[in-house]
């Protein structure tokens, strides 16, 4: 038993050794990405337009909106495919019940008595 406890052991470290760093290369904290090997990188020489919708999202009122992640994952996705982020034009339509985001922490407390994540 303590053998096979042991060898677990050692299987699970050597994953973890060669598990992939994540990057967040223009929003530090949110929307970690991935390197993939030979993924189709955007052109960095030209300038984005893009425009996002963020609308009812299920989600936990203690975590961040799943859909901000995703915009911040998009962002990511691009500076680590080379474009710089005065490359990147990108509004948010934020409408329905994802407009509960941009509540000040003040706003946000009155509705939910938590801090806005």
């Amino acid at each position: 038993m303590k053998y096979s406890v042991t060898i677990f052991i050692v299987l699970i470290c050597t994953v973890n050794a060669f598990a992939q760093k994540g990057a967040n290369p223009i929003i530090k904290n949110f929307g970690t990405i991935y390197e993939i090997e030979n993924a189709v990188n955007p052109d960095p020489n030209i300038e984005y337009k893009i425009v996002v919708d963020l609308k009812t999202l299920q989600r936990d009122k203690e975590s961040i909106n799943p859909g901000l992640n995703n915009v911040a994952r998009m962002l990511n996705l691009h500076g680590l495919g080379g474009v710089k982020a005065e490359n990147l034009n990108v509004a948010v339509a934020i409408h329905g019940g994802a407009t509960d985001v941009i509540l000040n922490n003040e706003a946000y407390q009155k509705k939910y008595e938590l801090d806005n994540p």
